[in-house]
């Protein structure tokens, strides 16, 4: 999409699932899903998700999001929002929204460790790190309005860092080989849990909370039963 706009109203859902082509040893930058020049994907209370698979050669991202937006800067979307891609690349691109956030491969397991890491910008979160293996490139508008977040998915073996101090108002859910939670991490939301699945090993470092408003706090390490995981919990109080 180039300085275009893509809209669902009232409670209509927006889906855009993209394959990229390419021939062996043939043109580069072959995206699944590729938006720039200013366009806009929104929904006002639907989902929004887009699926990705990137295609040959190199710079083929499975979802490319270049100076464009997700949501609706004025009027945020409530839509749970689902980007789903083995690798995902973003740059000076905003994201506004009230519904969960979901980020998980398109594969069983992201290629490389994804981070969930950036700085608070007032209440945005800027994202930071490796290009493909973290948001860097997508501010999170409202960081704590967020209905919920979801890093990976249940059968994702690459490792899962969290890097920034995150409080939402929804349930959060991190699933990886090994999980490294090196930030505080707030369920503000009545009742709703937070979950760290991981195949290897859990780890929690010094002063990092984990904390939630009633809500269940579950640390599942070595998920796959293959006797290979633990949980290290360095001096934290959770």
């Amino acid at each position: 999409l180039y300085s275009s706009t893509v809209e669902a109203t009232g409670s209509g859902t927006v889906n855009i699932t993209g394959t990229g082509g390419g021939n062996s040893g043939a043109g580069t930058n072959n995206d699944g899903i590729f938006l720039t020049t200013a366009s806009t994907v929104r929904s006002a209370s639907g989902a929004l998700s887009l699926v990705g698979v990137g295609g040959q050669n190199g710079g083929s991202e499975g979802i490319e999001v270049v100076s464009s937006t997700l949501g609706n800067s004025s009027s945020p979307g409530s839509g749970a929002v689902t980007l789903r891609s083995d690798l995902i690349y973003f740059s000076g691109s905003h994201l506004y929204g009230t519904g969960a956030l979901t980020i998980e491969p398109y594969s069983a397991s992201f290629p490389n460790a994804f981070t969930w890491n950036g700085s608070l910008s007032g209440s945005d979160l800027v994202g930071s790190g490796t290009a493909g293996q973290s948001f860097s490139g997508l501010t999170i508008h409202n960081l704590s309005s967020l209905g919920g977040l979801t890093l990976g998915k249940s059968g994702n073996t690459a490792d899962i860092a969290v890097g920034v101090a995150t409080s939402i108002a929804g349930p959060i859910n991190l699933y990886g080989g090994n999980i490294n939670l090196n930030a505080n991490l707030t369920s503000t939301a009545s009742n709703a849990a937070i979950l760290a699945k991981a195949s290897g090993n859990i780890t929690q470092a010094a002063g990092v909370d984990v904390a939630t408003s009633g809500g269940n706090g579950t640390y599942w390490a070595d998920s796959d039963a293959n006797g290979a995981g633990y949980i290290a919990l360095n001096g934290t109080s959770g």
